[in-house]
């Protein structure tokens, strides 16, 4: 499916005061689990009336809906580039000839508090970071040949399009500090248990997280590493 024509750029950092929220962006190779990973929790219950609210975007995609784990809105080419034209999205991105857009309603959630799980895009990071200076960027990592095995198991690309996908999960993630890696090449309900320790700690975090981009390196790399024992 072609991917839509957008010449916005996105949405430039926010003015005024941050947000207190928490946005987590997840990336990866596909085939890795995001979607597993992010379904786990979607549904998760408040442990004490603290906690901070949990939402997950739900992402706009020119591809057609059903045909994969992830309970996207489909679109089409003209659809997406008149919503982006529009200003509907505050990120958006092409990948593997798809357009992905995230709703602007993630704003209204993050100054209500919550923590927003966005399954985002490795090339897009550097420019999310730059839209939401405080996101907390988790790559969710596979040995190359387990993902390959996935990959054909799940029948959705031709060996062509499997040996791409592998090539592009080794290329090097965006250098971003306080990445978060978390290895789900085991089974699923490892990683799923990590993952929700994760997202349950940053519900009962009793502020908003500081990590300004001088302190980000040496505070908040230690900061998150507590978040996920």
């Amino acid at each position: 499916m072609p991917s839509a024509e957008c010449h916005s750029t996105g949405s430039p950092e926010k003015p005024g005061p941050p947000p207190t929220g928490v946005l987590v962006y997840v990336i990866g190779p596909s085939g890795a689990g995001k979607d597993a990973l992010i379904s786990s929790v979607k549904n998760m219950p408040a442990n004490s009336p603290e906690a901070r609210p949990l939402r997950v975007a739900r992402r706009r995609i020119t591809r057609p809906a059903g045909d994969d784990a992830e309970n996207h809105q489909a679109m089409t080419a003209s659809e997406f580039a008149r919503a982006c034209r529009k200003g509907e999205f505050v990120m958006h991105w092409e990948s593997h000839g798809c357009s992905y857009g995230i709703g602007k309603e993630i704003d209204d959630w993050l100054a209500a508090d919550a923590v927003v799980i966005v399954n985002g895009s490795r090339a897009y990071l550097p420019e999310a970071g730059k839209i939401y200076p405080r996101l907390i960027p988790v790559l969710v990592s596979v040995n190359p040949e387990i993902l390959r095995q996935r990959l054909i198991n799940r029948g959705r690309e031709t060996p062509e399009e499997i040996e791409e996908r592998i090539r592009r999960a080794s290329l090097a993630v965006p250098d971003v500090p306080g990445l978060i890696v978390m290895d789900n090449s085991g089974p699923l309900e490892e990683a799923v248990r990590a993952f929700s320790v994760f997202i349950e700690k940053l519900r009962r975090h009793p502020r908003p997280l500081e990590c300004e981009p001088a302190a980000k390196e040496t505070y908040c790399r230690h900061h998150f590493a507590t978040l996920t024992t």
